[in-house]
């Protein structure tokens, strides 16, 4: 019984931060049809495969936005999302925002400086979620 409802859990945890990042995704690119995402790991990039709106890529130059959840050497212009709050201290300067979750409560921001920085018009339903600083 405890694996099972464990296992429910999980799948539930995991459909709810789908649905944030895909809300983040088109909160981050409103106007585009096609989202292209890269992804450090193999759940990112099979959490966006075949998700409406998305194309996983396997190049970082094809990318639109790139999700770090593991890597700390990720080189690119590109903005990037970060799944972590060790990481998003990291990549600061190149995050346009993060998800992580943090004594059991999801923690999801996006830094005004670096919005502006790639020019992305955040989604009013997302502004409450913008920052200064980390």
């Amino acid at each position: 019984m405890t694996c099972v409802m464990t296992a429910s859990l999980y799948a539930s945890h995991l459909s709810a931060e789908t649905k944030i990042y895909m809300k983040v995704i088109h909160g981050l690119y409103p106007t585009k049809k096609v989202v292209h995402i890269w992804a450090d790991t193999k759940k990112y990039r099979h959490m966006f495969h075949n998700k409406e709106g998305i194309v996983v890529v396997d190049s970082l130059q094809d990318a639109d936005i790139v999700f770090v959840a593991s890597q700390k050497d990720i080189k690119t212009k590109h903005p990037k999302f970060i799944l972590s709050h060790s990481l998003l201290k990291h990549y600061y300067q190149d995050a346009v925002g993060g998800f992580y979750w943090q004594k059991g409560r999801p923690n999801l921001l996006f830094f005004q400086s670096v919005l502006q920085k790639f020019g992305i018009s955040l989604d009013p339903s997302l502004q409450e979620y913008i920052e200064e600083e980390l």
